[in-house]
């Protein structure tokens, strides 16, 4: 296959951008702020990389200090995280803690590859205060969720559209590829949101 061809066809699986567009725009400043911080973020991760990447690949030294140095580099990357903890209405804090509470479940005496390679994703997540319903496929298609998923504080976690199973990947009961609703090819998608956040 020439490269022309490949990007043609790949080309029609490319969502509608001036959708995507329209989308952040109407979603308002937080969506623009969390868009900016997670641009922003990618940027200063490539930059760190490059610091890595010189010290690794071409032999020079390590550097820390100076304009581009990890130092300055990582500051940026925080910077950028507390960009988007501020639009999600999270501290750095309370994501550090999360952090560290997730670790301490999965690697309880210390990092091992079997820990590492046999999580208990539900235990992590109830540790974290995950409240939501398991979204585990079987055979039959969804387990049967709830129109809506409550926290302990009364918060509406999530809400399921359509209570009855959808098709494979998609809350809203459509071909996942063509649902306008969430436009997400996830087998575990579903609508979720945080209340006056």
């Amino acid at each position: 296959m020439d490269l022309k061809t490949y990007q043609d066809q790949a080309l029609t699986t490319m969502a509608d951008q001036y959708g995507i567009h329209q989308r952040l725009v109407s979603l308002g400043p937080q969506a623009v702020q969390l868009n900016n911080g997670l641009t922003g973020l990618t940027n200063e991760v490539g930059e760190i990389a490059d610091v890595v990447k010189a010290y690794i690949e071409y032999g020079r030294p390590l550097q820390i200090d100076g304009k581009g140095g990890l130092r300055e580099e990582v500051g940026d990357a925080l910077w950028r995280l507390s960009q988007i903890c501020d639009a999600a209405g999270l501290t750095m804090e309370e994501c550090a803690e999360a952090n560290l509470v997730k670790l301490g479940i999965r690697y309880e005496d210390g990092f091992t590859d079997e820990k590492a390679n046999n999580r208990d994703l539900i235990k992590e997540g109830e540790a974290l205060g995950e409240t939501r319903y398991d979204l585990t496929q079987t055979g039959q298609g969804w387990s049967e969720p709830p129109e809506e998923i409550i926290a302990e504080d009364g918060t509406v976690m999530a809400q399921v559209d359509n209570p009855e199973p959808p098709i494979k990947g998609c809350p809203h009961g459509s071909d996942p590829a063509d649902c306008d609703e969430c436009d997400r090819q996830s087998d575990f998608a579903f609508d979720s949101f945080r209340e006056n956040r």
